[in-house]
């Protein structure tokens, strides 16, 4: 109940935060991106993925604000197999050209996994190791508070520290190809987390692209020795919206 109090307190400081990026008096740099997937296939099994991922970015020299929406959802034979939610944000303060102060908070809901619940909240640094025209790489760490819930009964809510380390790049490779990678390792008690994401998009013109990515997630349940391992692969129709073009 400490942890969880705790949390409900840093909750309006994040808001603040916000609020404060997008009220500065430098210009923000808006950045939109909506990705939609749907794979279908029939043979003994009539299987239909839908997938959809949604971001907004907006930056200036001060602050840089990154929020996320995301939703999976598999059907076999009309009946529901995987499902998968999330939601996050993330907001940055640059310190100097390089070092950052960050707040971020998670909530993503997964019924057919172990946690079906999962509530992240955390303070962290980074550090720009690469600010180019065509290359972007950041690390990150932090420490805060992981809530959860497990999918089957008892299904209490669970606190423990949480501490996170992260890898970002995003690299255009030619004026029309871009890879993107991240990779994040959460450790509570109760679990260890790494979740690699690896994306490649191919610009059609200045708003379409064609993106197909990889995502893998392990779990190591450290209460009940279970390893759980989950990968999707995605492609997708992107559309983009740079604020500055």
């Amino acid at each position: 109940m400490y942890m969880i109090s705790k949390t409900s307190k840093c909750l309006p400081v994040i808001g603040l935060l916000i609020a404060q990026s997008l009220s500065a008096d430098e210009q923000l740099h808006w950045r939109a991106e909506a990705q939609l997937g749907i794979l279908d296939s029939k043979g003994e099994k009539h299987d239909r993925t839908m997938n959809g991922r949604l971001r907004l970015q907006s930056e200036n020299d001060l602050w840089r604000n990154d929020t996320r929406a995301q939703f999976l959802q598999t059907r076999t034979d009309g009946e529901l197999t995987k499902e998968n939610y999330s939601l996050s944000h993330q907001v940055d303060y640059r310190w100097t050209e390089r070092f950052y102060s960050l707040a971020f908070a998670r909530y993503e809901r997964n019924p057919f996994a172990t946690f079906g619940k999962e509530y992240d909240l955390l303070g962290g640094v980074g550090y720009r190791v690469i600010k180019e025209a065509a290359t972007e790489w950041d690390l990150e760490a932090g420490l805060g508070t992981k809530i959860t819930e497990r999918s089957a009964p008892p299904q209490e809510k669970e606190n423990s520290l949480l501490r996170r380390a992260a890898s970002k790049v995003s690299h255009d490779l030619t004026e029309n190809l871009r890879l993107r990678q991240e990779i994040i390792y959460d450790e509570t008690r109760d679990a260890n987390e790494w979740r690699l994401l690896h994306s490649f998009a191919v610009r059609a013109n200045e708003f379409f692209s064609l993106s197909i990515s990889h995502e893998w997630k392990r779990v190591d349940d450290t209460v009940t020795n279970v390893q759980e391992v989950d990968r999707i692969t995605t492609l997708n129709l992107v559309f983009d919206w740079d604020g500055r073009r």
